[in-house]
Formats: structure tokens, sequence, C-alpha cells
């Protein structure tokens, strides 16, 4: 058996690789060089190789966590599958005020997010973040294969839920990782026309977290 947990980005990853590390040590995998968001991946540079289930993890690993479509690895029926989705609008917030807090460091998009200084409409619209969910991360993928697919706002219970599939207790409250509070951002949370307006452009990935996100 071998746990694949996907690492959305902003959605509790940081913490709980934390917890995974405590649990698997040195079998843990980290697989952060194919990130969605990244033009510059396997995932966007060639996307129908990017989903073929090429690739496993090594042998001597039990556990893999990172950002990557699921679809990149050959998933046995014993494995588990695992990930936490944040409501899209509250995901995208915490992503754009994230990203500004650190220098370009490579990734295109992100190169060209801190060049052109964009809005935070600006952000949503473009498209591996408009379709974060539906396509970035899990785009053709069969999301009934989850054995867990938690709402990040429930993410205690999901974490339980983990932690007794795999027989290691996990942290499920700790919180790493997270974007300082500002006043911009708290301007943009109290904004409704805006958040509205957010609502709209990232429709299609509202109705896939409405759909396959377990608010259990």
């Amino acid at each position: 058996m071998h746990l694949f947990s996907v690492h959305v980005a902003k959605a509790g990853g940081t913490a709980l690789r934390h917890s995974l590390a405590e649990a698997f040590g040195e079998r843990l995998h980290l697989q952060y060089d194919d990130g969605p968001m990244n033009p510059a991946s396997l995932r966007n540079l060639d996307p129908a190789r990017s989903v073929a289930g090429l690739f496993r993890p090594p042998e001597d690993t039990a556990c893999t966590h990172g950002h990557y479509h699921p679809g990149r690895f050959r998933i046995d029926q014993e494995d588990i599958l695992f990930a936490l989705l944040r409501p899209p609008v509250d995901n995208i917030i915490s992503i754009y005020f994230f990203w500004k807090t650190f220098r370009a460091e490579g990734n295109p998009l992100h190169d060209y997010f801190m060049r052109e200084a964009l809005t935070i409409r600006d952000f949503a619209r473009l498209p591996l973040v408009r379709s974060l969910y539906s396509f970035s991360y899990f785009g053709g993928f069969d999301m009934g294969r989850f054995d867990i697919l938690g709402d990040y706002r429930n993410r205690a219970s999901a974490i339980a839920r983990l932690s007794a599939a795999i027989g290691h207790p996990l942290a499920s409250e700790e919180r790493l990782n997270v974007t300082a509070p500002s006043e911009e951002r708290q301007a943009v949370e109290a904004d409704e026309a805006l958040k509205a307006d957010l609502r709209d452009i990232l429709i299609e990935d509202i109705r896939f977290f409405e759909r396959h996100a377990e608010g259990r």
C-alpha cells in the first residue's frame, strides 16, 4: 500500500507534509518538480504524457506528497489517494496574497505575476488559475478514485479519516506556511462585489468543488 497525497496550493498541504514526515520518515517521497501551476512543468508542457500513469514512486517509499496531478502515477488498487480542496474563491485569495510575499524564483507564471503586478481579478483569469481544480490539478482524472477528498474547512475530519486509513496519528490542527494578514487582504475579503466577480471567473472550479469535496 502506498499513500498518494496531493498537496493543492494553500489548502493545508504544508502542515500535512510535516505530519507525514513524522509518520513516514525517510519513506516519504516529496513530489514538487511537476507543479500544476508552473507552465514549464511536464503537466503543462505535455499534458497527455503527464497523466498517462507512467510513474511509480521509489520502491523504498510508502507515501508521496506534493504538487502533482494524480494521473502522473500508476496508482494500484490497494493504494490510498488523498487530497484537501479549499473553496475556490478563498483559495485564490490566499494564493494571490501568498505569491505577493516572495520574489520571483523561476516559475514563469509567478514571474509574470510579479512583473505585471496583476490585480486579483487579472490573476484569477489566468488559465492555470481559473481552472486550478478542473484542469491544472485534476483535469480528466476519475475523482471517484479518491479514497478521501476532504473539504479544507473540515480538514480535522478528513485528516482523522486519513490517520485511521494509514495507521499513523497525524496532527489536524497544526497550520504552517500561513499567509500573513494584511489590510489589503482584509479589504478584498470584505468586498462583496469583488468576490462576486471572482465567483463568476471561477465558476467551473466552484462547480468542481461543490461536486467533489466531501464536507463531512
